[in-house]
């Protein structure tokens, strides 16, 4: 017997518990799409195995990954999230000194809306971050909130 590490990087949806804050106990949807959910059956399954699960984490927009949300942190074999909150305020510096980064900020909508704000966000900060200040940012900037905003108000109703 010896020690193993499984790691999976993942880009897409998530699934339920939004509301919890750190040390609160994770209520899971059982949903068979939900990522939270498949990732806490297969801890369940590992812990079922001969050997021991030491740690096992679920990491929402993790930091080193070029995230600009807050990294929220569950831990799978406590149940619990042991990190922020996805109520959380974004980092003072998420934006740069760009004044339309501002208009991006989504922790203050509702949960339905935040899911469609929060990729237009990540995208803004992507390309304030990897693109020189210039009159063409700025318009690239712009159009996103264009997008951004026609999206949540698609949502609307």
């Amino acid at each position: 017997m010896g020690n193993f590490r499984f790691t999976i990087d993942a880009v897409g949806g998530h699934g339920c518990d939004r509301n919890a804050k750190p040390g609160d106990v994770l209520q899971h949807c059982d949903n068979e799409h939900c990522p939270d959910c498949a990732a806490a059956r297969f801890v369940d399954t590992m812990k079922a195995q001969p050997g021991t699960v030491i740690s096992a984490e679920f990491k929402h927009w993790p930091a080193d990954t070029g995230c600009s949300g807050p990294e929220i942190v569950d831990d799978l074999l406590a149940g619990t999230r042991k990190s922020k909150s996805f109520q959380d305020p974004l980092p003072a510096n998420a934006g740069g000194d760009e004044p339309i980064m501002r208009f991006f900020a989504y922790t203050h909508l509702p949960i339905n809306l935040q899911e469609v704000s929060r990729p237009f966000h990540a995208l803004a900060t992507r390309v304030l971050h990897t693109t020189p200040r210039s009159a063409e940012r700025s318009v690239a900037l712009r159009k996103l909130l264009e997008a951004k905003d026609a999206a949540v108000r698609a949502l609307l109703p």
